[in-house]
């Protein structure tokens, strides 16, 4: 069970995509397949995800959507899509435009290096 725990939140990356401690990127938060906290559990056996989001910094929308988007996109991706069917070229350049829609909505997101943002 500990192993469990460390996976899960070693997996809830926070606005700079913080995993087992060190400074993580969105492809490997994309990357991770939620099917392997639990050795040998049937896929069929998972109905979902979570992405938690620890609220006790949080003093305005501006502080929560930081630390939600472009994080909680990539939840979506990850809930719906089977990680065979992943692909990060794919992914990345579809990411990369929400960036533009976030501005539009004036909706305040972590703007991580690695994504060519629109």
């Amino acid at each position: 069970m500990e192993d469990v725990i460390r996976e899960i939140s070693e997996m809830s990356p926070g606005p700079y995509f913080h995993i087992g401690g060190d400074e993580s990127h969105v492809k490997k938060a994309y990357d991770w397949d939620p099917r392997s906290l639990v050795p040998d559990l049937d896929a069929d056996q998972i109905i979902g995800l979570e992405a938690p989001l620890w609220t006790e910094t949080i003093e305005d929308f501006d502080d929560l959507a930081l630390m939600a988007f472009p994080r909680i996109i990539g939840h979506a991706e990850i809930g719906w899509t089977p990680k065979k069917r992943r692909n990060w070229e794919d992914y990345s350049q579809r990411l990369s435009y929400h960036g533009s829609l976030l501005d539009h909505l004036k909706v305040k997101y972590y703007g991580a290096e690695e994504i060519d943002w629109k």
